[in-house]
């Protein structure tokens, strides 16, 4: 009787042993997609929190700095009042500028927006946007012209509507293919669709993240 007896018990113990293991495994499954899911909701916080920064950082500029390029390659820094409108950045500027002759010939450019000096915690580290952009002359007296002109007007007064006149001005059209949000040390996030949404968070290499560990332990 105790021989027959011994079996079941054997089967009985490994039966509930399975059963109380796959209790255990999906408890750790769910465990770990709660974790999971927290993780992604602080995630999409802090990108809904970078997002608003960085609408905000750019809502208090005027004028943008231009980066461009002659047809021979020779590189030229500039600046350029502006309007953003349906996510591209409108400048009008003189032919007699060296950046307009650039963006006419090349169609390329980069724009940046930087925090000023007196009011950035660390010259290291001043906020900053900057954009990759495809630049398009728009067409004189076209309604795009017409539309983004009397937007010029509203915003910058009877200068810009006194300089809408003259012939040699043109209109051009710089819209973002993409772009890089950097709002302190190692906190740096690309923007990118039509309207350069934050989309992601870009992570230091390891090796830079090492040195910067060292240089705190030595500064403390």
């Amino acid at each position: 009787m105790d021989c027959l007896i011994l079996p079941e018990f054997i089967v009985f113990v490994l039966f509930f042993g399975i059963g109380f293991a796959k209790i255990i495994a999906s408890g750790l499954h769910y465990f770990g997609c709660a974790i999971l899911f927290i993780k992604c909701w602080f995630v999409m916080k802090d990108i809904q929190f970078v997002q608003q920064a960085y609408e905000q950082f750019l809502a208090s500029f005027n004028s943008l700095i231009l980066g461009s390029c002659s047809a021979l390659g020779e590189a030229e820094a500039s600046y350029a009042p502006f309007i953003r409108h349906r996510g591209a950045f409108y400048i009008y500027v003189s032919e007699l500028a060296s950046h307009t002759n650039n963006l006419l010939s090349t169609g390329k450019a980069s724009v940046l927006f930087i925090e000023p000096e007196e009011s950035a915690q660390s010259i290291f580290a001043r906020k900053r946007v900057s954009f990759q952009v495809h630049a398009r002359e728009v067409p004189r007296e076209t309604s795009e012209w017409l539309q983004v002109m009397s937007l010029f007007t509203d915003k910058f007064g009877s200068m810009a509507n006194l300089i809408a006149s003259l012939a040699d001005f043109h209109l051009i059209a710089l819209s973002p293919v993409s772009g890089r949000f950097v709002s302190g040390f190692a906190s740096a996030y690309t923007l990118s669709g039509e309207m350069m949404q934050i989309v992601d968070r870009l992570v230091e290499p390891k090796s830079i993240q090492k040195d910067d560990k060292a240089g705190a332990s030595r500064d403390a």
